[in-house]
């Protein structure tokens, strides 16, 4: 494969995270820079890779083949968009959108312009999800049940729950096929979609998310007849559990960073090779998934950088 031209917009937490991983990957990527509009933020994320910041995106964007948006979540479509718009192919963090009627636009958007549009569902990269995911080939699973605990983040601002955590396992549930093509979520009759703390049922899928302890739990478990496997995504452990006999079996995974492997995924998509990493078609239905059947079918879109 190619080099390919890459940068990055939006160099907080995350971001920082992909221009690193980007960086190690010198023989796949050309890090052309980065963009934020916090100038410092851009400048020390910069000089610590030995790349540029950029005062404009338009300017990072015209310097690139292929784009990251690290941004907060309600600016994802729209500069995604403008990056679509400039010729560029772009991976956008989760979710793709903050409502389905947005990321189904921006679907259409990347279509028409022919251009590549990838989401950054990055526990399919996890070790454990990997390991599942070599067991049970294109089995479809009876059961898939999650488990996503820990502390809300401050800088998620207004983002639900359902969106900052549970499009991770709503995607996962599809990945497994525990959510199939018609599947919408119903919520717990306790649950506010707009909390902290949710309960989302599928026919095959239960998924249970909650921001308001400090305890971190990020649990899987799939159900395959008389089989069983467990999986930590924190501990990066999975066990197949045979239920007839009581047998347990610890699986070896492999160790591979999840984003690595997803940079990795993400230039053989380019490249137009076959792919795990999500597809915006994959980001668009994991949002549809959760989204509450009450949400308005449209919002007015927010500007990227007003």
């Amino acid at each position: 494969m190619k080099q390919l031209s890459i940068g990055v917009v939006g160099v907080g937490r995350m971001g920082a995270m992909h221009v690193r991983v980007l960086r190690q990957l010198e023989h796949l990527y050309d890090v052309v820079g980065v963009f934020d509009v916090m100038l410092p933020v851009a400048r020390a994320v910069a000089d610590l890779w030995g790349i540029k910041a950029f005062l404009s995106v338009e300017s990072l964007f015209s310097a690139c083949e292929l784009i990251v948006v690290s941004t907060p979540a309600e600016t994802h479509d729209a500069i995604a968009m403008r990056a679509l718009a400039a010729g560029c192919d772009v991976m956008i963090e989760k979710p793709i959108a903050v409502t389905l009627a947005r990321a189904q636009d921006l679907l259409a958007f990347a279509a028409r312009v022919e251009r590549r549009l990838m989401v950054g569902h990055s526990e399919r990269f996890n070790p454990v999800v990997r390991g599942l995911k070599q067991r049970l080939g294109e089995t479809k699973l009876e059961r898939f049940e999650s488990w996503r605990f820990g502390v809300r983040d401050a800088r998620v601002g207004s983002l639900g729950v359902h969106l900052d955590w549970g499009v991770h396992d709503a995607d996962l549930a599809r990945y497994f096929g525990a959510a199939g093509a018609n599947s919408r979520g119903q919520y717990g009759a306790s649950s506010e979609c707009a909390s902290d703390c949710a309960t989302l049922v599928f026919d095959r899928a239960e998924l249970r998310l909650d921001r308001r302890g400090s305890e971190r739990r990020r649990e899987i478990v799939a159900q395959c007849g008389d089989i069983s496997y467990r999986g930590d995504l924190i501990r990066q452990t999975l066990r197949r559990i045979d239920h007839l006999s009581g047998a347990s079996e610890a699986i070896v995974l492999g160790d591979e960073e999840p984003l690595m492997a997803q940079a990795k995924a993400m230039a053989l998509c380019v490249a137009g090779g076959e792919s795990e990493i999500a597809s915006g078609y994959d980001g668009m239905r994991a949002v549809e998934l959760v989204e509450p059947k009450d949400t308005p079918a449209g919002t007015s879109r927010l500007s990227a950088f007003a």
